[in-house]
């Protein structure tokens, strides 16, 4: 919607002649509306049978309507005296005045003076009510109608007014342009791309439901007090389809100052001309002036772009459509790269380019790594030359391994990222440890150092649920490692707290890794070693109870989960006794202090879990699985919030958001679950794309997916649930490819397919239900062996 001097570019008025047959319409209802009714027939006789069914429908509405204007509201409106049908009656709507004038209709501000009294933007159509111009304003409605996102003005009402003319009554926002907005807050860039990130998901939404806009500029996007952007004005927006032909009056309505090439020369368009007009857009946001002038000619006043916002606007605007990103969502992807620190895809990939990246977003890390390298190669120097102090250079050695495995490591582990600087590290200290093993059997110290070390490592290649690099083969080679080591250890010495910890957290990790794998029995056969050698532990520190907690979790996880494999004897609990074991045993640790975060986390777990239960069939409580829910999701977001660079604490709080889902799902609020799945998406996105090789970050995306789609189910809504399983299909599939051994993904693929057969048979399509059925039990046969 234009509002005061913002209109689109001047247009040639001898082209917008009304069409003859609403010429002939117009005349025939106005000589018949001075007639009585009894006389009208007459008069209406010769009109052709279109013609004449069009006239009788205006002259019913005319006669039930209450006079009020002395003139048709065609003539005020295309005589520009819009001002004067203040206090007119549109419909419910009474007109307070005047908004704007667009391409091709007037805007008015409306209010409704019944019980529901709310202000609407009540458009009107121009063009004397010519049938092309009717016809485009019917195919707006049609498109708002199917429009619902918070960022797009919506559809309220529509319909004629009393001598025929088309109305539609959306939306009135309170804002001004984005331009205007960002001047006078005097945002910063940063501000300004995440309020332009905002306008980019309005215009991807409406690109996903086959809608191109063709008019992006300031005018058309208002901005709230609140900051809340609002795409307006679909007047000339194009429904994609197989219709190729050029549209010649979209052409004289665009504005050609944000025009794509492809416009101007009236060919085809597509969702890159969108992309061209944001870039633009983006341009004027940045710059605070327009690149071109309305003849297109560039500005004097055009400032050149360079760094990273450059390269984005210059590919957003290439004039070649095939060269520009190839959609608004790989455009807004860029954005957030550029803002979060990451390379962009409009910039060549070199060495030196995503280097220095990298340097930036980790400077500890970096820093750390090469005062490693330098420090390492000075001590092998002089080890060499120093014979004498060898014995002094060995324990120096030693020590920098192990502040590098056990201080740095932990330092960068939550940094999102960081899984290769992490993988990096451990294997390089790694590499020198086992250096020093072959004097290491008489060293008890050194023994438990490697055995430490070793789990690091397991830790980066494969432990589920938190950054790693899906080797989950070589997670297990590298647990069962430091096994060995804290067994000997222990064997030696049944008194060493330290070796009996060891042993209690590598086969707590093994039995992670093996529940991935769906080897239940064996995952409860680990757990259980765990749990009897923690309360072994005595007296228990608060990390100790931290520990033993999270080990009862993963108890109940075995016994619930892979209760089909568990035999009777070996159920000593049942899941709820073991998933309340770990809340009584997180009640001696105290509220605050030191770890208050750890403690936040393993409470979150133990109701998420809890939750689950509750959520199944034989255990089915669909109250107290909210309710352990919401006290998982309480828990979750405080310790987030604890510390917002934390990359652990933000996706463990994105995924309770989507285990809460799968709760709403299970009772059918599609709403509610879409509501938490989409806010869990932006950050499962986020991290996914800062750490390209943490295998778990897609894990995670595939689950959002997945829970997605069930609700878009629930909903009815089968393209977008479709197109939900398929994203998680397609991110499983590269899971199952990359890392066989990992049955969990093969049985989630299983799931899905079996999703989109139930999908196929409530659409009808009998063959593709019976394609994926045979899918579905073909991968599920796969993971049960």
């Amino acid at each position: 919607m234009d509002d005061g001097p913002r209109v689109a570019a001047a247009r040639d008025e001898s082209a917008m002649s009304a069409d003859p047959f609403w010429d002939h319409v117009r005349e025939l209802f106005h000589a018949a509306a001075e007639l009585p009714p009894a006389e009208r027939a007459s008069l209406l006789n010769d009109a052709d049978a279109r013609v004449r069914a069009e006239v009788e429908s205006l002259l019913d509405a005319h006669d039930e309507t209450e006079p009020f204007l002395d003139r048709s509201v065609w003539d005020y409106i295309d005589r520009a005296e819009g001002d004067r049908l203040a206090g007119a009656m549109i419909g419910p709507y009474r007109i307070v005045r005047q908004l704007g004038v667009g391409g091709m209709g007037t805007i008015f501000l409306g209010i409704r003076d019944d019980e529901f009294s709310q202000r609407v933007a009540i458009k009107l159509v121009r063009g004397g009510g010519s049938e092309s111009f009717v016809q485009r304003f019917r195919q707006e409605r049609q498109i708002l109608a199917a429009l619902e996102h918070p960022n797009i003005a919506r559809l309220i009402d529509g319909g004629r007014t009393p001598d025929g003319l088309p109305f539609l009554a959306m939306e009135f926002v309170d804002g001004v342009p984005i331009d205007e907005y960002c001047r006078t807050h005097a945002l910063s860039t940063a501000q300004r791309l995440r309020l332009f990130l905002q306008l980019c998901d309005a215009v991807q939404y409406a690109h996903g439901n086959l809608v191109i806009h063709r008019d992006i500029k300031p005018a058309n996007v208002l901005v709230t007090e609140e900051g809340i952007p609002k795409l307006l004005d679909f007047g000339i927006a194009k429904l994609v389809s197989s219709d190729t032909r050029p549209d010649t009056t979209a052409t004289r309505l665009m504005t050609p100052e944000y025009a794509s090439p492809e416009q101007l020369l009236g060919e085809h368009v597509s969702t890159a001309t969108d992309v061209y007009s944001l870039g633009v857009l983006l341009y004027e946001l940045v710059t605070g002036t327009k690149p071109f002038s309305a003849n297109r000619a560039p500005r004097d006043e055009a400032k050149p772009l360079k760094g990273e916002i450059g390269s984005i606007v210059g590919m957003a605007m290439e004039v070649n459509p095939s060269r520009r990103y190839g959609s608004v969502e790989q455009l807004a992807d860029d954005v957030r790269r550029h803002l979060s620190g990451h390379p962009i895809a409009a910039r060549r990939p070199t060495f030196r380019y995503r280097a220095s990246k990298f340097v930036r977003r980790n400077k500890v890390g970096v820093a750390a790594v090469a005062a490693f390298v330098v420090v390492i190669a000075l001590a092998f120097i002089a080890t060499l030359h120093q014979k004498r102090i060898a014995e002094r250079r060995f324990d120096q050695v030693r020590s920098l391994a192990r502040s590098v495995v056990f201080e740095i490591h932990d330092a960068i582990a939550t940094l999102p990222g960081s899984t290769p600087a992490r993988e990096l590290l451990v294997r390089r200290a790694l590499g020198y440890l086992d250096n020093l093993a072959a004097d290491s059997e008489h060293n008890p110290p050194l023994q438990m150092e490697l055995g430490r070390a070793y789990v690091k490592i397991g830790d980066v290649q494969g432990l589920p649920y938190t950054p790693n690099l899906g080797d989950t083969r070589g997670a297990l080679t590298s647990y069962h490692k430091a096994l060995e080591i804290a067994q000997s250890v222990y064997a030696d010495g049944p008194e060493n707290r330290d070796a009996l910890l060891l042993l209690a957290d590598a086969n707590d990790r093994i039995g992670f890794v093996e529940q991935r794998t769906l080897r239940w029995l064996d995952a409860l056969r680990a757990h259980e070693s765990a749990r009897v050698l923690r309360e072994r532990i005595s007296p228990r520190t608060p990390k100790d109870e931290l520990a033993l907690a999270r080990t009862w979790v993963a108890i109940g996880d075995d016994v619930y989960v892979g209760s089909k494999q568990i035999p009777a004897a070996m159920r000593r609990v049942t899941p709820r006794q073991a998933y309340e074991a770990a809340l009584h045993t997180l009640e001696r640790v105290p509220r605050s202090g030191p770890h208050r975060s750890e403690l936040l986390m393993e409470t979150g777990r133990a109701h998420q879990h809890l939750g689950g239960m509750f959520t199944g069939g034989e255990y089915h409580d669909m109250a107290a699985a909210l309710a352990h829910h919401d006290a998982a999701t309480r828990a979750l977001e405080e310790r987030a919030n604890l510390d917002p660079a934390d990359a652990v604490a933000r996706r463990n709080f994105a995924d309770q958001l989507v285990m809460r889902a799968t709760a709403q799902n299970a009772i059918k609020d599609g709403a509610g679950a879409l509501e938490g799945t989409a806010r869990a998406l932006a950050v499962m996105k986020e991290l996914a794309v800062a750490d390209p090789k943490n295998v778990e970050a897609q894990h995670d995306l595939a689950f959002v997916y997945e829970q997605m789609g069930f609700a878009h189910m629930n909903l009815k809504r089968w393209d977008d649930a479709e197109r939900a399983t398929r994203e998680a299909i397609a991110i499983r599939e590269r899971l199952v490819a990359a890392d066989s051994g990992n049955r969990e993904d093969i049985r989630g693929l299983a799931v899905l397919y079996g999703v989109l057969a139930s999908i196929s048979q409530d659409c009808g399509d009998g063959g593709a239900y019976a394609r994926y059925r045979e899918k579905s039990d073909a991968l599920l046969a796969a993971a049960q062996h």
